[in-house]
């Protein structure tokens, strides 16, 4: 591999949370799962100017019970809608342009 590609598995490394987290600018690939233990929790978009021109996945790989994870927008995006993951394999694709999110594309979501 060349030094670009190393540069782009490194800026999508994997983070995985568990328990309410508000994400920095380079946690473009999260892993979220709930335990009984902690509960449901929300989970905080980075700052919008911050993300901008970047592509953000975020999916449940696990669910305990009937515990839900909440993403919303760190307050700063216009005609943002908070959105739920409720089951196991929940996925959601976003994208900021610097002014508001798009979802790209998403899964077992409403």
């Amino acid at each position: 591999m060349d030094r670009n590609t190393l540069s782009v598995i490194r800026n999508y490394d994997r983070r995985v949370v568990n328990s309410a987290t508000v994400l920095a600018p380079l946690d473009q690939v999260v892993d979220c799962s709930t335990t009984t233990a902690n509960g449901a929790y929300t989970l905080t978009l980075p700052p919008i100017d911050l993300a901008a021109g970047k592509i953000y996945s975020l999916f449940m790989s696990a669910r305990a019970g009937t515990l839900n994870v909440t993403i919303q927008h760190h307050g700063d995006s216009l005609n943002w809608t908070n959105i739920t993951f409720n089951l196991a394999a929940d996925h959601v694709l976003l994208y900021s342009d610097g002014v508001r999110w798009f979802t790209l594309s998403s899964a077992g979501l409403p």
